[in-house]
């Protein structure tokens, strides 16, 4: 995503008008369908997916017209595994379900064009409800932007026409309606909130990936599309007296996990958390991260990096499917709890990583019964550069799993893994082998460690007790 300003001098305004160039692109015209594009279905010359044109200028993607949103039982509980160990940590877990634009703008659908002529929009909605009220089950906030998404001024939407990212409308709205559901919190802290003011300081023409897709698959010249800058300042920390001189808070830390949404600085949305929440943000979002890249990169750092949070916002857009993160979950949960000690690990070995092909083998004893999610494998490099391996993991039954794990794109490299193992692979763990890293260089140090919840598991387990009769 890029953004250029659309601004200029009459002089050199009146310049590119006489050489047959426009600064700024013309006022999209109104009515049905606004553009002529005649190769919008063309599948030769897209390159993005699939898109339909609707009124007054809109552009819909085939994602945008999901309809069903599911948790299922698995994911939930995987769900509420992950809130309960951010609240160990002190952290209250608030998902952001982003809803699908189609949602937000259905006013502007055309009932003939593909995708749209076939989009059950209260079907849709039931689906969403459900699933917002799946997750909630689960222990998550869930931070409800169904009635938000809706919201359009004469200029301003919630999302762009021609683009798949909220505006700075949108995600302005969007963090009042997070710092409504902060104080909401039974034990929000107020009397030591920092309070932040938010100014427009710029305007450019967004220039995107689908913006520019559309201009190739139209004959019509399509403007692209104004988009406002704003800045968020510190106007107080909450501090009070002698630490108020020196810049200390005693405002509560939010920390931001998600997308493109979040991570752009153009949308200033983490701005707009502060300046509605009251709390400090830091921004651990990451674009192109999709649903998980941000919360694993997030929680792999040490402890000491992670800033304890009072709130770990994750935004989600409504595109991605908690379903597919099985393995991803086993990751996140066993990193927010850290690593164990070496003197405190059931196995440790460290390896040399010298980028021969040879695999890394850690022998894991049979009759040390070691098997499911009480138990996980915590893996630290001496260089950040180790971001993709494989994991083969082989159990005294025969039976066994592989997991790649893959790190290189749209990630932030820490150099620590976790992952815990397979609830469903009952038989005792007997090897466990990493292999696929021929670049690798450095060390390579492999623990398996006992969960915090393992050990909970087996402290509940009531002590048996032997009664002698009396004689």
């Amino acid at each position: 995503m890029a953004v250029r300003n659309c601004a200029g001098s009459l002089f050199a305004v009146a310049v590119l008008v006489a050489a047959g160039f426009f600064l700024c692109p013309p006022a999209e015209a109104k009515g049905s369908l606004a553009y002529e594009c005649p190769y919008l279905g063309d599948p030769t010359r897209q390159t993005l997916e699939p898109m339909t044109q609707g009124q007054q200028g809109w552009f819909f993607r085939k994602t945008d017209f999901r309809e069903n949103f599911e948790v299922l039982p698995d994911t939930a509980k995987y769900m509420a595994r992950l809130a309960t160990a951010f609240k160990k940590q002190g952290a209250q877990l608030m998902i952001m379900p982003v809803p699908p634009r189609i949602m937000g703008a259905i006013k502007y659908t055309v009932k003939d064009q593909q995708f749209q002529n076939s989009y059950d929009l209260e079907a849709a909605k039931a689906s969403f409800a459900g699933f917002l009220k799946q997750i909630e089950d689960t222990g998550v906030t869930v931070v409800d932007l169904r009635d938000v998404s809706l919201s359009e001024t004469d200029k301003q939407h919630f999302f762009f026409k021609r683009d798949v990212h909220w505006t700075t409308y949108g995600a302005n709205l969007a963090a009042k309606r997070v710092g409504e559901t902060v104080r909401k919190m039974p034990d929000h802290n107020t009397t030591g909130e920092a309070k932040y003011h938010s100014e427009q300081i710029d305007s450019d023409l967004l220039e995107s990936k689908m913006a520019l897709e559309i201009q190739q698959l139209c004959k019509s010249t399509v403007p692209l599309e104004e988009m406002p800058g704003f800045t968020t300042t510190l106007v107080s920390s909450g501090a009070a007296g002698e630490d108020a001189l020196f810049g200390d808070s005693t405002a509560e830390k939010m920390i931001v996990l998600g997308s493109s949404y979040s991570a752009g600085e153009k949308f200033n949305f983490a701005g707009f958390l502060s300046e509605f929440s009251g709390m400090e943000v830091a921004n651990f979002a990451i674009s192109g991260g999709q649903l998980f890249n941000a919360i694993i990169s997030y929680t792999s750092l040490p402890e000491a990096e992670r800033l304890h949070p009072r709130v770990v916002l994750w935004e989600a857009l409504s595109h991605y499917d908690f379903n597919e993160g099985g393995s991803k979950f086993r990751q996140l949960i066993p990193a927010i709890y850290g690593e164990c000690k070496k003197e405190n690990a059931v196995l440790s070995r460290e390896f040399h990583l010298d980028g021969n092909t040879q695999p890394l083998i850690l022998q894991v004893p049979k009759e040390k019964n070691i098997q499911g999610k009480k138990y996980f494998l915590f893996i630290n490099t001496s260089s950040k550069d180790v971001v993709k391996f494989t994991l083969d993991l082989d159990h005294a039954d025969g039976d066994g799993e592989w997991i790649t794990i893959d790190r290189t794109d749209h990630f932030t490299s820490t150099g620590r893994f976790f992952l815990e193992l397979n609830d469903e692979l009952s038989a005792p763990l007997t090897s466990v082998t990493i292999s696929n890293m021929p670049e690798a260089r450095g060390t390579m140090e492999v623990r398996l460690c006992q969960s915090p919840e393992g050990e909970e598991e087996a402290a509940e387990v009531p002590t048996k007790t032997t009664t002698t009769a009396t004689p």
